[in-house]
């Protein structure tokens, strides 16, 4: 009798995880929906609904959209986000979908919108989606990204926005000792590859593009995070906002978020189905940082020289 109240406890439990994770992957895909509906309106809305009917297969073996973005490639597509108009190549779907619709690095959080008044960091630019819709609010914008081929994408994206002229990009590898790109053999191997980039520090970065203040930080940079955040932090000093993109198996989350509370920061995490959490379970996740004007460096540190 107790072995078969054992077995059916673990059935019902079984059962529930399943249909929990069941509900969550259908509240993913339906805020999806809403969030491309809302950027990139009824046309493309029905375009890439089609797109997730045909490769449904796909998108529930995989739990994953990409299958579905895979098939929006083909021509420019116009977007609006924040009141700004953004032109993008529609084989960017994944990224457009991503940054603009899930908001990956614009929670909805107070005080994490980018001003006229920004200086933005973008770390790990990729193609530069976020550093296109960036430039064309914030006073100015720093890029950087570890592959080279990159580049000429980023700078493609924001010659066709008439934004290039508010953007200095840079090829740098910030946090060389963590990550995919931890060895020379793996980034060589990378999809983006072109040459070896030049390994630089958070102060490096500042002082070669004159930075006095960051107000919003974006990290995407692949686990190298985990090695910035370890290197000297003197830089924070002039670090307003952070988003970033922490990708656990390279690192401990804890040892970061120390950092960034030491520093005067206050922490928000959110997993990789946008819900707000304490802690983060899955290798990959989202972490959000922010320090109030009167929440002030809480150790005596000296400022960044420029």
């Amino acid at each position: 009798m107790r072995k078969d109240i054992i077995m059916t406890t673990y059935f019902v439990r079984k059962q529930n995880f399943h249909v929990t994770k069941l509900f969550q992957l259908m509240d993913r895909l339906f805020r999806e929906l809403v969030g491309v509906y809302q950027i990139a309106g009824k046309r493309l809305f029905l375009k890439y609904l089609f797109a997730i009917c045909k490769r449904i297969n796909r998108v529930v073996d995989e739990k994953s959209l990409k299958p579905a973005d895979d098939l929006m490639a083909g021509k420019k597509i116009c977007l609006r986000h924040f009141d700004k108009q953004v032109t993008v190549d529609s084989k960017h779907f994944g990224l457009v979908r991503e940054i603009y619709c899930s908001k990956i690095y614009f929670p909805p959080l107070s005080g994490f919108e980018i001003k006229d008044t920004d200086t933005v960091v973008d770390l790990g630019c990729n193609v530069g989606i976020f550093t296109v819709l960036s430039a064309k609010i914030a006073r100015q914008v720093i890029a950087l990204d570890a592959q080279s081929k990159f580049l000429d994408d980023l700078k493609g994206n924001l010659s066709q926005n008439n934004c290039l002229d508010k953007v200095k990009i840079q090829l740098a590898l910030v946090g060389s000792k963590t990550g995919a790109f931890a060895e020379e053999s793996l980034l060589r191997t990378a999809s983006h590859y072109n040459y070896l980039p030049p390994k630089m520090s958070m102060e490096d970065i500042c002082q070669l593009q004159k930075l006095d203040k960051i107000d919003f930080l974006k990290i995407d940079i692949e686990g190298s995070e985990f090695d910035l955040f370890l290197e000297s932090n003197v830089w924070l000093e002039v670090v307003g906002r952070i988003a970033m993109e922490v990708h656990q198996k390279y690192g401990e989350l804890n040892s970061i978020i120390r950092i960034l509370q030491d520093w005067g920061f206050q922490i928000w995490l959110r997993d990789k189905n946008g819900i707000f959490v304490d802690d983060l379970k899955d290798s990959l996740g989202y972490l959000y940082a922010h320090r109030n004007s009167e929440n002030k460096c809480c150790r005596s540190c000296q400022k960044i020289k420029t």
